[in-house]
């Protein structure tokens, strides 16, 4: 994971991280789990968390050369889902009533970028130096 920061004061903001996924039965490598939070509410909403993932999803697919990238939100995160959609994460299906937050069961959705749709002109990719 990597800690987001402004960089007018250095500031931390946020959260992204990304583990491989491990399936049962058949072995898929280069799968990753990705995801990130924005920790004070005022900044949310102001594109930080989209440039984050743009910056892990194509360090995930160059630097790790992924074949698929997922992510999990809760229904009614709309600000996740958007940041989601915004880096050309499909929609893939809905687990119903898969958390319990406070009591009461919620919807989770998954979502998945394959390396193929990031090839074809997803966003802008970013270049990374090699050590």
């Amino acid at each position: 994971s990597f800690i987001m920061e402004l960089r007018a004061d250095g500031r931390a903001i946020g959260e992204c991280s990304w583990m491989p996924v491990e399936r049962t039965g058949p072995f898929s490598p280069d799968i990753y789990q990705v995801g990130g939070i924005i920790g004070p509410e005022d900044l949310r909403g102001h594109g930080f968390g989209t440039e984050a993932l743009q910056i892990l999803r194509d360090y995930l697919f160059r630097e790790r050369e992924a074949h698929r990238l997922e992510a999990m939100t809760s229904a009614f995160n709309g600000g996740a889902m958007k940041t989601l959609h915004r880096n050309s994460f499909v929609r893939e299906g809905v687990l119903r009533e898969a958390v319990l937050i406070d009591g009461v069961w919620h919807d989770r959705v998954l979502f998945a970028l394959l390396r193929q749709d990031w090839e074809n002109g997803a966003l802008p990719q970013r270049e990374f130096p090699h050590d």
